[in-house]
């Protein structure tokens, strides 16, 4: 029987109004580069890119969710997974251990992989908190752990469109196309990016979903997910927010 997956960000909410530094929040632009704007900065939720990635290219079935509430993460857990994955950063540490409390809680068979830059620290400070630590292209080291095959890149890519809103209204989407896996520049929180980068020289126009063009790398193929992928993400800024 094939194995069952959930990948999964830590739990909503977030910000310095529920404990957390001032920079800490699922937004790039209202929490960090234009939070000095207040209601003037354009708002946009940015997804763990990573986990979808990951589930994009499994052969077992596999729910990933964004930012999901505690009560949510519980339902899902419900419904029986053998490994969980949750990818963190440091910043959110205590929020990843409380993820893993309801983990060892409501899915006690469930092993639990621990991804993302929070990876960057000891295995003697992440060990209490997961069965298995990944600090490597997610891709492989999943099927590698579920006993899939190894596939050759470039891989499957999948569909992510990034919604901003002004005042609340909806002003664009923008589809993300990613022209490679990690980053050319060998930072140390990256793992082996330099190997597993299948950058391409050329340049396509990409359409977002509002009809504006923009200039990118020629991407890793697309294609859609014959699996049973299924995502939770909150559709706002606002809903984010909410328990």
């Amino acid at each position: 029987m094939s194995k069952r997956i959930l990948l999964t960000s830590v739990c909503r909410p977030l910000g310095p109004e529920y404990g957390d530094a001032p920079s800490v929040g699922y937004e790039l632009l209202y929490r960090q580069v234009l939070r000095a704007q207040g209601i003037f900065s354009p708002r946009t939720v940015n997804i763990h890119f990573g986990l979808e990635y990951i589930a994009e290219n499994l052969d077992a079935p596999t729910v990933v969710l964004q930012y999901p509430s505690k009560s949510e993460l519980i339902r899902e857990l419900k419904k029986g997974y053998d490994y969980v994955g949750i990818s963190f950063i440091m910043a959110v540490m205590h929020k990843m251990k409380e993820a893993v409390a309801l983990i060892r809680k409501y899915a006690p068979n469930s092993k639990i992989v621990l991804g993302g830059y929070g990876t960057v620290l000891k295995d003697d400070v992440l060990k209490p908190y997961g069965d298995y630590i990944c600090r490597e292209e997610g891709v492989a080291f999943f099927r590698r752990l579920l006993g899939e095959k190894e596939i050759p890149m470039p891989y499957k890519h999948p569909l992510i469109v990034s919604w901003l809103k002004v005042f609340g209204w909806k002003v664009s989407g923008t589809g993300k196309i990613f022209a490679g896996l990690g980053c050319p520049n060998g930072c140390s929180p990256a793992s082996k990016p330099s190997a597993n980068t299948p950058w391409k020289k050329s340049w396509r126009w990409v359409l977002t979903v509002s009809g504006s063009a923009t200039k990118a790398r020629d991407p890793i193929t697309p294609s859609s997910r014959a699996g049973p992928l299924r995502t939770f993400s909150p559709s706002s800024a606002s809903t984010a927010s909410r328990c």
